[in-house]
């Protein structure tokens, strides 16, 4: 990996903000192999990001719902009950209240990327009413196969507005990769280079047999 470069006064950054977005209760044998049974209280965060240039921005996760009856029955059952669930969560400020409390208007974030929709991540996607939402392709069909429709599913059909979500899959990403403005400039520099660099005499060689 080539070294970053070295820093200048216009060099243009990346501003990342945590946002609040409710606790979660974990069972540390849950998620560490060989670790103990017990309970810590960790924090479901959700990232605000801007360009310092463009001033363009996005919102990474959501974290938890306020809402956390919303959840399908499968969700709720299996982590949240009271009394057979094993993750309980509080969420006294969700992702797009922490948004406000920063200056930050939701409806007007540009971009939100879900990193994957389980219930801890998914937030509530109505306050960011103008972002597109940006998810992995599988997410399609996991999706397709949620609650409701799917009564014993954990994921919620609704987790992002369907109308305003990229779904990036491999192929998107090569197509994408092929088609930037950025390669094509590249591709475009190597052609005029190709077409404008001088003889080599291994070349006046072939070009004189070919004659």
């Amino acid at each position: 990996m080539p070294p970053l470069p070295a820093p200048s006064p216009d060099q243009p950054y990346m501003h990342v903000s945590a946002l609040e977005a409710g606790t979660i209760q974990l069972p540390m044998d849950f998620i560490v192999q060989g670790a103990a049974h017990a309970y810590k209280r960790c924090p479901s965060l959700a990232f605000y990001l801007r360009h310092s240039a463009s001033a363009r921005d996005l919102v990474f996760d959501l974290g938890l719902r306020k809402d956390l009856g919303s959840y399908p029955p499968a969700v709720q059952a299996h982590y949240l009950d009271a009394h057979t669930g094993r993750m309980h969560c509080a969420v006294p400020q969700d992702a797009a209240e922490s948004c406000v409390r920063g200056g930050v208007d939701p409806a007007k974030v540009e971009r939100v990327v879900i990193s994957h929709l389980h219930f801890d991540h998914i937030g509530d996607h109505t306050p960011f009413s103008a972002a597109t939402f940006l998810i992995g392709g599988d997410g399609e069909a996991t999706l397709a196969d949620g609650y409701p429709g799917n009564p014993a599913a954990f994921s919620l059909s609704a987790s992002v507005p369907r109308e305003r979500t990229l779904f990036l899959t491999r192929a998107a990403h090569l197509t994408a990769r092929r088609t930037s403005p950025r390669r094509s400039a590249r591709s475009r520099r190597r052609t005029t280079s190709s077409a404008t660099a001088p003889r080599t005499s291994s070349t006046r060689r072939a070009t004189a047999r070919a004659t």
